[in-house]
């Protein structure tokens, strides 16, 4: 009969749980031993501060032409999103973010200004962002369909082009300077983040030959939509009519980590 094993209860030095076997349910490997008298929310606080104590802001920030009309034009592809229809399947199309239901998001982490940091990804990447942190809640407007328009003009509704924003600043315990501001473990806690949205909303990753340069000549993949390109992989595609969960789990993280 094989040996039931579990994994160990500890947690690394990235603070991430450890995944050597052991045989208990609430046991250790023999290196992370001395984690054993403490609870689950205390190791991961007692790793982090031996990992790092560094402060800081975690940023939002997204394309400016997927918020804000005019600019320079520009085409962004994407590829089987989840109202991907099965024509389209496995194809590049371009992604026409205002009617989209959906919002492309960044989610970084800077030990310096938030603004000084967002000019350096405009620098790199050659393209204009806009910090989508609350305070620039009322850029991410859910489409209305003309289905639902027609409805509301029969009815003599009044119909308005932004919804009613119930993203209130001061709510956010750790929203200043434009950033959710982290005390310490500032790399932990976009960890945590990065992790669960995730967990909620799946990966993909971003093709850029913005920041192809001859410092960094980028790579090349089959069916890739560019020849040679940089990847970016904290890019998440999100709901709109989620955008105030993601402030709160931010804030939330920071609160608890940070």
């Amino acid at each position: 009969m094989p040996v039931q094993t579990f994994q160990c209860n500890g947690i690394t030095k990235t603070g991430n749980r450890c995944k050597i076997k052991v045989n208990s349910s609430a046991g250790f490997c023999h290196y992370h031993e001395h984690q054993s008298g403490l609870k689950y929310d205390s190791y991961v606080h007692y790793s982090a501060k031996k990992k790092s104590n560094n402060a800081g802001y975690i940023y939002m920030y997204t394309f400016t032409n997927f918020v804000i009309n005019g600019g320079t034009p520009w085409s962004f592809q994407v590829q089987n999103l989840p109202d991907c229809s099965s024509r389209k399947k496995n194809k590049w199309v371009d992604f026409k973010a205002k009617k989209s239901p959906f919002i492309l998001i960044k989610i970084g982490m800077t030990t310096k200004t938030v603004n000084t940091r967002l000019k350096e990804w405009e620098s790199q990447c050659h393209h204009d962002i806009t910090n989508l942190g609350p305070m620039n809640r009322h850029l991410v407007v859910e489409h209305e369909s003309s289905v639902k328009m027609l409805i509301s003009k029969f009815l003599n509704l009044n119909i308005s082009s932004h919804h009613v924003i119930n993203s209130n600043i001061s709510s956010y315990r750790r929203y200043k300077d434009n950033g959710f501001y982290c005390k310490q473990n500032l790399d932990l806690v976009e960890q945590k983040i990065h992790q669960s949205l995730r967990d909620t909303y799946g990966k993909g990753d971003v093709y850029c030959k913005g920041c192809v340069t001859s410092k960094s000549p980028g790579k090349t993949k089959s069916g890739a939509p560019f020849p040679k390109f940089n990847t970016h992989k904290e890019f998440f595609l999100i709901p709109k009519k989620d955008i105030d969960s993601v402030y709160e789990l931010i804030d939330s993280m920071c609160i608890r980590y940070g």
